[in-house]
């Protein structure tokens, strides 16, 4: 049986940049994920996990749109759930450019299709008492 290594050691020999942190919110989230987009053409996406509603499309002025089901505080995102004029479909939101404005799922992004993410715990991800704990109870969800 081999020992435990630290990631800092398995990735100190190759070319990748990794990057962790943290964000106060999901605009600073957003505007840091956005300032590696624009001039290098580096790819992002922010996925979150089921804690929020998948509202089917609603029709605006005659034309589906995209309900912005994801909500914290002003910041106000949609699901990549459903297809729509403009959205690529769900199983092209991590590849199409056009997937960033919205969230995708934690559990159907594989994260090789882009080059930076971010995701949003909500709060069916807490910590309590030092630790992360899932709340599995549906009561608990917006």
């Amino acid at each position: 049986m081999l020992d435990p290594v630290a990631w800092s050691t398995m990735t100190s020999q190759t070319d990748e940049t990794y990057e962790v942190a943290a964000f106060p919110s999901p605009e600073a989230l957003e505007s840091w994920l956005l300032h590696r987009r624009p001039d290098s053409g580096d790819t992002a996406r922010i996925a979150a996990g089921y804690c929020w509603q998948w509202t089917d499309p609603v029709v605006v002025d005659g034309a589906k749109t995209l309900v912005d089901d994801d909500v914290i505080g002003d910041w106000r995102r949609p699901w990549n759930a459903k297809p729509v004029p403009g959205v690529p479909a769900s199983h092209f939101w991590a590849s199409d450019t056009r997937g960033f404005g919205q969230v995708g799922c934690i559990y159907t992004a594989q994260g090789f299709e882009y080059d930076w993410s971010g995701v949003i715990f909500g709060d069916d991800f807490v910590r309590r008492d030092g630790r992360w704990v899932a709340r599995r109870d549906p009561m608990a969800l917006p």
